[in-house]
């Protein structure tokens, strides 16, 4: 039920003396729509309901020669099975008793993980409005980090997925994005934390799972208010940067930086018991206003959100739905300089698209139901304001500069991009005696159309650094003939990309015993990426995926089960490297010495060319001097439709992770639950651009940048003696050739495999909410560790998954063995509610989290003289002056070693009133975020050295660079008619 937006209903019907009851009927009806159902159990008195609405049912089972048994209240809740065995009494038919059943907690059955909680339940406790901050009421679940999202199992930000009603809406490009639907839209979550069937795959992290409200037959109409006021944040603390700047300043009033979002709804039934209809309208806005030392930063967006929902019964047995929903968003950013008042900048982005979905479920037997879905997202990320399309980024980066940005634009790209997915899918579910099969196939086709280059006419950025005489840049000794250099990065990526996904699973879920299941499943999957002239590009076939889970109810009561679940999960590579490597990408990186400019009194005099602009804007260009060292090629791609098996590997491994899991839960009485949990994942296989320094002998080069598994054997089609042949290396022997310039150690240096390992325990106690009150606490013990983080580096801004820095050199990764940045050993979580009365609830919710490694960086390594990346090494001897790269002594500074992030603790709380106002529903609240104000630093500037600079202090080291938010207070309020 990985990809569903429903739920069923299974259980047993016997006799009084536990004997089972074959060819019972059972009717179930939904409260809300009046839609019923009706099937037989099986002869041995096992039942099954599959793919139902979500809601509330009322179920009948009734027999021949026994009472009717009638329960009003089973909840169906989003990819969950809902448990009801029904015991029936020998009598007359005519009379119906509602407590000849019992609902249970736990699916026996079932071997995922997952925590599934409805709006309503999160209507009373205290959370953020949004599904990463629902995901991280899980346990195991945690926060992503410098590139945001969050984090499953260890794993990167960039590996889940998201879907609701069943179409995966993450980001093709970037998978830390996702479409942004309003909680007033929801009515179930499930957040998905391992062990998924057959049907699902294509991620190695988890799975937000998201259900949109549907229409009854009774009218329901609405609205409520979200405010944030900017007045009532706390003030927190000052951070300075080692000059003594101020950075960060939170003491000062946050009056103005307001956040307000209102909704209405309608609901109801067009056809009663048939047609139905769901919408609503979010009108939002939000401004927030940021003050540093020299700059004030303002932003302000006001667009509405609208979606809705159609629902249709043709009859009882073939169900039609359909949703379309618009995020689309418009912000308008400036930026102030505060010494004079003046713009800086003005910025323009447009954010989010249109989506719609529609969905078949066909009941064609009793055993046997079908569901087609087609989907289609669309995601707009736009920035094209004046200021960024005349004007150059241009920043001053040395010890005395006044302010970062001295140019006409704040904005790093001017940007018009559109990313895609259609989808298609079909499932089906058999029921054959002991035996459930289900199998489908699902198809995507995801793509990037971008148009995306640095701000400014010549797509060129600058930032003006100080000279170190006698230090290495560029592998040049850096001049005493100069004050500055310049560091000029050009980029573009401009084309129109697509991949194609398809997949086939099938899955027996096989009742072995009345206590024991077995579930074996195979999935098959195939990637296929097109480059900017259409061109298969990138293509990873006959990758399987096995999938075993066993699950025994232990006393065969349905109160306590093992379970265990092993499988395999692959993860296909975002847009994102296709994007940059397929076609219509430019990227260059250079140094020059800054002919001529001083600082003066904290302001530049001299160094520049000042251009006029069409609309005003004073461009600034850096008068370059003589460059330093050689061109720096990080990406040229061929032309469109060009053959590329020269430089991708024609044999490459798709990255996948195998995961175990064993747990435990059962039932201490009625409302109490208990469970733990084990999970082990290792990742592997990664793909990358790589830096290959290698003499291919009697075959024409490939160049430097190829693209593959690093660590593993690279199979090219290669022109050798004019005849065409396929040339395999082993990576892992070779990927710098012993003579080779870049070489230090005179023998061949291969690259190990990038690898990331995951263990978990994760204990969890919960009360459901009965006799007014609820509570869940978990505890997780953690570790992960490894070379490689995943789909992003956290340990630098690059967030493009296959163009990671792994493959730039192989002792990025020889270097990079420790505690990853995901590596949080210990998390506390624990939230519930309390209804004072009819009116009153209060709630809270509390974490704890340990701090992440701070990996601690340097420039260079014993091995080879490329000195253009951060690694775990620090030059200690014969760092500067006239020294080769081949006389530095380096110390090893392991991943995680220098120290770790502070304990991140968050209390949140909320008071909520329910009354009825003039014969209408309302209800007021206030939610109190970080009520303890905790100012717990979340990431620092951990790079020992310079940029490109073997010796060069970085001024910033230790800096802080990001902190947890301070309290914040949101209110609330909303009226049901």
């Amino acid at each position: 039920m990985a990809q569903e937006a429903s739920g069923s209903i299974r259980g047993s019907v016997s006799a009084a003396g536990a004997s089972a009851i074959s060819n019972a009927s059972i009717s179930i009806t939904n409260k809300d729509t009046g839609v019923t159902r009706s099937i037989l159990a099986k002869n041995d008195g096992s039942f099954r309901i599959p793919r139902l609405a979500l809601g509330t049912y009322s179920l009948t089972a009734q027999k021949e020669g026994y009472q009717t048994v009638k329960l009003d209240n089973v909840t169906v809740k989003i990819g969950n099975a809902t448990t009801v065995d029904v015991t029936l009494t020998a009598g007359d038919v005519e009379v119906i008793s509602v407590s000849g059943a019992r609902i249970s907690m736990i699916d026996t059955t079932s071997t995922e993980s997952a925590l599934n909680i409805s709006a309503i339940e999160l209507e009373r406790i205290p959370v953020e409005r949004s599904l990463n901050s629902v995901a991280l009421l899980a346990p195991g679940v945690g926060g992503g980090g410098r590139h945001g999202g969050v984090s499953f199992g260890g794993s990167s930000s960039a590996e889940n997925a998201v879907f609701i009603n069943g179409l995966n809406v993450t980001d093709p490009q970037f998978p830390t994005g996702f479409s942004s639907v309003p909680f007033s839209f929801y009515k179930d979550f499930q957040v998905k934390t391992g062990g998924y069937s057959a049907e699902f795959g294509r991620t190695t992290g988890g799975v937000l799972n998201a259900a949109v409200k549907s229409g009854s037959n009774e009218f329901d109409f609405g609205a409520d208010v979200y405010y944030t006021p900017g007045a009532l944040k706390a003030k927190g603390r000052v951070a300075y940067d080692n000059q003594g700047r101020k950075t960060i300043d939170r003491t000062v009033s946050q009056a103005g930086n307001d956040s307000t979002t209102a909704s209405i709804y309608a609901s109801g039934a067009i056809i009663k018991d048939k047609l139905f209809f769901f919408a609503l309208y979010e009108p939002r806005l939000y401004q927030n206003e940021y003050s540093g030392s020299s700059e004030k930063v303002s932003s302000e967006a006001n667009n509405g959100f609208w979606g809705g929902k159609i629902d249709y019964y043709l009859t009882e047995n073939h169900r039609f739905e359909f949703i379309a929903f618009s995020d689309e968003d418009e912000t308008v950013t400036e930026t102030i300089n505060l010494n004079d008042g003046s713009l800086i900048g003005s910025e323009t982005s447009n954010t989010g698209g249109k989506n719609y979905i529609t969905t078949y479920t066909g009941y064609l037997t009793d055993s046997l139901t079908v569901k087609a879905m087609y989907g289609e997202l669309r995601r707009k990320d736009s920035s094209n304001d004046a200021s960024t399309l005349e004007c150059n980024k241009v920043q001053d980066g040395t010890k005395l500069g006044p302010i970062w940005n001295i140019g006409c634009t704040t904005s790093t790209y001017a940007e018009d991009k559109t990313n895609g997915r259609d989808a298609y899918r079909l499932d089906a579910e058999w029921q054959l005696d002991d035996h459930l099969l289900r199998f489908g196939m699902d198809y995507e086709e995801r793509f990037t159309e971008q148009n995306r280059t640095y701000s400014g006419p010549t797509a060129t950025q600058y930032t003006i650094y100080d000279v170190s005489p006698g230090d290495s840049l560029n592998g040049e000794v850096q001049s005493a003939d100069y004050d500055y250099y310049v560091f000029a990065r050009t980029r573009k990526n401009i084309g129109n990309y697509k991949t194609k996904t398809s997949a086939y699973y099938v899955e027996d879920i096989w009742s072995m015993t009345d206590t024991m299941t077995l579930t074996l499943g195979a999935r098959l999957d195939e990637f296929d990426t097109d480059d900017v002239g259409g061109v298969s590009f990138l293509n990873v076939e006959k990758m399987i995926s096995p999938r075993i889970g066993y699950s025994w109810d232990i006393n065969g009561d349905g109160e306590s089960k093992f379970f265990a679940n092993l499988g395999r999960y692959y993860y296909p590579i975002p847009n994102s490297l296709v994007v940059n490597e397929g076609g219509g990408t430019v990227e260059a990186a250079n140094y020059f010495y800054l002919q001529g400019g001083q600082l003066v009194d904290g302001e530049w005099v001299g160094g520049f060319t000042e251009e006029q602009t069409a609309s005003g804007f004073t461009n600034l260009i850096p008068n370059l001097g003589p460059q330093i060292g050689s061109n720096v090629e990080l990406a040229s791609s061929p032309e469109p439709g060009a053959d590329q098996s020269y430089r991708i590997d024609q044999d490459i491994d798709a990255s996948y992770q195998d995961e175990l899991i064993l747990g435990y839960e059962t039932m201490l009485n009625e409302d109490w639950r208990f469970g733990s949990r084990m999970t082990y994942r290792k990742f592997q296989d990664a793909i990358e651009d790589m830096k290959v320094y290698h003499d291919w002998g009697d075959c024409d080069s490939p160049g430097t940048w190829l693209i593959g598994n690093p660590g593993k054997e690279i199979t090219l089609n290669l022109n050798c003696n004019g005849t065409q042949q396929l040339v395999t290396l082993d990576l892992g022997k070779t990927q710098i050739d012993a003579d080779h310039s870049k070489n230090k150690t005179g023998k061949d240096i291969g690259s190990p495999t990038p690898f990331r390992k995951y263990l978990g325990l994760d204990f969890v106690l919960e009360k459901q909410w009965r006799d007014d009150w609820s509570l869940y606490a978990s505890y997780t013990w953690a570790h992960s560790w490894g070379n490689y983080e995943g789909g992003l580096n956290s340990d630098t801004s690059n967030n493009v998954a296959g163009w990671l820095e792994y493959g730039d050199d192989p002792m990025y990764l020889v270097g990079g063995y420790g505690n990853l940045p995901n590596d949080r050993r210990h998390t506390f979580k624990i939230r519930g509610a309390y209804a004072v009365d009819e009116n009153w609830t209060v709630s809270g919710s509390f974490s704890a989290t340990s701090g992440a490694p701070i990996n601690v960086r340097g420039v260079g390594n014993p091995y080879t003289t490329d000195e253009h990346y951060y690694m775990n090494w620090i030059c200690a001897e014969n760092c500067s002056g006239e020294y080769d790269a081949a006389d530095r002594v380096y110390n090893a500074i392991p991943r995680g070693s220098w120290d770790r992030y502070d304990w991140l603790v968050n209390l949140n709380a909320k008071i909520s009133y329910k009354t009825s106002f003039a014969g209408y529903d309302t209800r007021f609240a206030l939610d109190v975020f970080n009520l303890l104000n905790n100012q717990a630093v979340t990431r620092i500037d951990h790079f020992l050295t310079q940029t490109d600079s073997v010796g060069a202090e970085n001024p910033g080291f230790g800096e802080i660079k990001s902190i947890q938010a301070t309290r914040s207070m949101r209110l609330s309020a909303s009226v049901r008619f």
